[in-house]
């Protein structure tokens, strides 16, 4: 449903909960789709490993891949393959296993994890793979992301001018016949995700453009995901400290891991350092809506997840991250209103559909917002996305897949 991360199947040298990345390629962009594996935290895999054209492999615990490769257009993301795993993918029964290690390795062992320990807390430039602390965005850089609810505002020209896109970004998938997600009194939206997760990385900026449509963010900072994964440093945002607030929709957000080595794999985000733990009414959610019949077997657990209100399902990205290959953060904002452009085509659709689908559940308010013609161009693509559980039983097929 998305391209995505797999919890505990993570990244190149180290892994957190998967991450699902779902979007393809911009419309004739010739460049490899997207991996279509989530990666779960504690998998590990080959150290800058290429990913492959046509759709990269999903990493297993072992290694090993379980990923198919996109066939033809855009590849909606991966998703983690359970098995062994427990809750996000996370080893049942721990993440190492093998030979015991004598005095002298042992002594190695200990001295590595005292340097990364250096490393992890000072954030000492002697790492190649460890990337810079989250900081706070220039209020230059968050007024290019977040002025979308203002009509006369070059964001907003340009989300109207995207609409739907031309296919970098699918919608999310429908879901029927579930109770309203709500929380004081509003319709809800849940973010889970991990600041490692390339995915996670690529779907932030889609959610901060849509939901500062309709309230305000505070305390959000800059970050990028792993150096060590797949799409390798992906600038982005981080939730972590972040809080939103507005008249319209409520957000909850969990960021499970950091983007940071760990001393030592742990059962959470294996050899990253947990962040924040998902509260109980989350894991109900994930428990039901990230596993089957609303995702495949194959995808059960992946990140990012985003439930719309229970009226719409995001498992894994809408959009490939490789759309922002290389670009700083001033350059992915500064992009957004350049409609041709491939960042603009891909995060301005996606965040046209995120909007579509809270416009849908706020009763259409405020009307500025949803009855610009973007978001009535992304409404129109939304209403005839496919039901999850069609999709997830293979009787429908994936958009652009």
């Amino acid at each position: 449903m998305g391209m995505a991360n797999r919890t505990n199947q993570g990244g190149s040298q180290g892994s957190g909960p998967k991450s699902s990345s779902g979007g393809g390629r911009a419309a004739g962009a010739q460049r490899a789709a997207a991996q279509s594996g989530n990666r779960r935290p504690g998998a590990l895999t080959a150290k800058g490993a290429p990913v492959p054209k046509g759709g990269g492999p999903g990493r297993t615990a072992g290694g090993g891949s379980n990923a198919t490769a996109s066939s033809g257009g855009r590849a909606r993301p991966g998703a983690r393959q359970p098995s062994s795993y427990g809750a996000f993918g996370l080893p049942a029964q721990g993440i190492l296993t093998g030979k015991r290690l004598g005095i002298g390795a042992t002594a190695l062992v200990l001295v590595a994890a005292l340097v990364v320990i250096i490393v992890s807390v000072t954030g000492g430039s002697g790492s190649s793979n460890v990337p810079p602390l989250p900081a706070n965005p220039s209020a230059k850089l968050l007024s290019e992301v977040t002025s979308g609810a203002n009509p006369t505002s070059a964001l907003s020209t340009a989300l109207n001018k995207v609409g739907a896109g031309n296919g970098s970004a699918t919608p999310p998938y429908r879901l029927t016949g579930q109770p309203p997600l709500t929380a004081a009194g509003k319709p809800e939206v849940v973010y889970l995700g991990a600041e490692y997760c390339p995915f996670c990385a690529a779907e932030r900026w889609a959610l901060v453009v849509a939901l500062s449509r309709f309230g305000t963010f505070t305390g959000l900072q800059t970050t990028e995901s792993s150096l060590t994964d797949v799409y390798p440093g992906t600038k982005t945002w981080t939730f972590a400290k972040a809080t939103y607030a507005s008249p319209y929709v409520d957000f909850s957000t969990t960021e499970t891991c950091t983007n940071r080595p760990a001393p030592t794999t742990n059962p959470t985000c294996g050899t990253y350092i947990p962040l924040q733990k998902p509260s109980a009414s989350v894991l109900k959610l994930v428990g039901t809506y990230d596993s089957p019949p609303y995702v495949s077997s194959s995808n059960a657990g992946a990140i990012p997840f985003v439930d719309l209100g229970n009226r719409y399902l995001q498992s894994g990205a809408q959009y490939n991250p490789g759309d922002l290959t290389g670009l700083t953060h001033s350059q992915i904002a500064a992009s957004l209103t350049s409609t041709s452009s491939i960042p603009a085509q891909a995060i301005d659709s996606a965040a046209n559909y995120i909007t579509a689908a809270v416009c849908s559940l706020d009763g259409g308010k405020p009307g500025n917002v949803c009855d610009s013609p973007g978001v009535k161009a992304a409404s129109r693509s939304l209403a005839k996305a496919p039901l999850a559980k069609a999709v997830a039983s293979g009787k429908v097929s994936s958009p652009g897949s």
